[in-house]
């Protein structure tokens, strides 16, 4: 089904082609490129939600453990 999205939003719109990168279930938008989301993949017959943090000071490698802990 997302091919035939893609598929179709290239065949209408020449000028611009765009890929698919993921499926969110939910996602909290902070700014941009800073996200908090849950990502749902097929796997097998099961779909599958996994957690994507971007850009947020949980992911920084520079803040502690207790930053991290109390931001997730």
């Amino acid at each position: 089904m997302l091919f035939q999205i893609k598929q179709e939003v290239n065949k209408l719109h020449r000028l611009v082609e765009i890929d698919i990168d993921g499926v969110f279930k939910s996602m909290l938008l902070l700014k941009k490129k800073k996200y908090a989301a849950l990502t749902v993949q097929k796997v097998g017959d099961k779909t599958v939600t996994s957690q994507e943090l971007k850009g947020l000071d949980i992911v920084r490698r520079d803040w502690c453990d207790l930053a991290r802990k109390a931001g997730e």
